[in-house]
């Protein structure tokens, strides 16, 4: 049953795109609680990197159970952090708490890096 497995797939992505997003959390989280004195897109740039190791690992191992075209994770990666960076931005111009904006930044981008790891990145079909 095709639907069955994507279900899995599916449960396998959220769990392994949780952990990643905790970790982006957490970090940033961290950042922000220790009195850093880092700007608040420097904070988010280190919690992105810290988070992409465990996307590209996770997702290898776990949610797609194979490699990834890492030139295509890359892209892929970069695109949602250039869109969390925007979302961020528009979530500070509105004077959202800069742990609101990142949050909302962070989990809206999780949330359409499904769609393009399963259709681009992970696709089994590629000629």
């Amino acid at each position: 049953m095709r639907s069955v497995a994507e279900l899995w797939r599916l449960l396998r992505f959220l769990a392994v795109g949780g952990a990643a997003t905790l970790t982006h959390l957490g970090v940033a989280t961290a950042l922000l609680l220790s009195g850093a004195p880092l700007p608040v897109l420097a904070i988010n740039l280190v919690a992105y990197l810290c988070a992409f190791s465990v996307s590209l690992v996770g997702h290898q191992r776990v949610t797609f159970q194979r490699r990834a075209r890492l030139p295509h994770f890359i892209a892929m990666s970069l695109g949602g952090y250039l869109g969390n960076n925007l979302l961020l931005l528009a979530g500070l111009g509105l004077d959202a708490a800069p742990l609101a904006a990142i949050t909302f930044a962070t989990l809206t981008t999780a949330a359409i890096t499904y769609l393009v790891a399963r259709q681009w990145v992970f696709r089994t079909d590629y000629p």
